[in-house]
């Protein structure tokens, strides 16, 4: 979890309220009003997107209505009686948005960029018996700058939307530790390790893109397939 703190970013740590097992809301592990931050003053969102989205999670029948927060990486959820509680990112909660596409995310640890392991929230993307892809969303928090001259205004706060991060998982391994793909072909030789040379032919012949969902699937089946 991120642990970056800002002046307008308000925490509220009233009625805590942890549920487990005890009824329909209460199959998910949850917090009410627990850190759930408050931003006020600052352009943009952290928020995939603003409105809660009606979803499923795991294989409970309730319909959910829920919304990511990529900056702090939780789950909001609104409750019937439109209590909106954080979910608990303690479990590998799995998600399937009824938004006519039926997007799928999922939670699971990562590595990070410092090699320090995480967890957050995936987007499925697709794979094969032995891979599958996730993207991880990331939003950039710029704090208020305030001006130093005359010839200066003061720049507000505000979240941005940055470059996604694509992580590869394996289902064999139950998915510990997803890693990430890395987005320049310079780097992914090592990422590829002892089969580099074949794989940055493959690239190479096949005219794939490191940034493209489908490009990727097609990099991994043929990875494994050199096994």
């Amino acid at each position: 979890m991120k642990s970056v703190f800002f002046p307008l970013l308000l925490f509220i740590s009233t009625s805590i309220a942890a549920q487990i097992n005890k009824g329909a809301f209460d199959d998910y592990i949850y917090f009410i009003n627990q850190n759930r931050p408050t931003y006020e003053g600052v352009e943009g969102t952290p928020y995939l997107s603003e409105s809660f989205t009606p979803a499923m999670i795991d294989n409970f029948k309730d319909v959910v209505y829920i919304k990511f927060n990529a900056f702090a990486d939780n789950i909001e959820f609104k409750k019937p009686d439109d209590d909106v509680a954080i979910l608990s990112m303690e479990k590998d909660y799995r998600f399937k948005l009824l938004d006519g596409q039926n997007t799928q995310y999922e939670i699971h640890d990562y590595i990070n960029a410092k090699g320090a392991t995480k967890r957050t929230f995936f987007k499925k993307i697709g794979g094969g018996e032995d891979f599958t892809l996730f993207l991880k969303h990331n939003v950039k928090y710029t704090p208020k700058k305030m001006a130093t001259s005359g010839f200066e205004q003061n720049q507000p706060a505000k979240f941005t939307k940055i470059r996604d991060t694509y992580y590869i998982g394996q289902p064999k391994e139950d998915y510990t530790n997803l890693v990430a793909i890395p987005s320049r072909k310079k780097e992914i030789s090592t990422f590829f390790d002892k089969k580099s040379k074949t794989m940055l032919q493959f690239i190479k012949k096949e005219k794939l893109k490191l940034d493209n969902e489908d490009d990727l699937v097609k990099i991994f089946k043929f990875y494994w397939s050199e096994d």
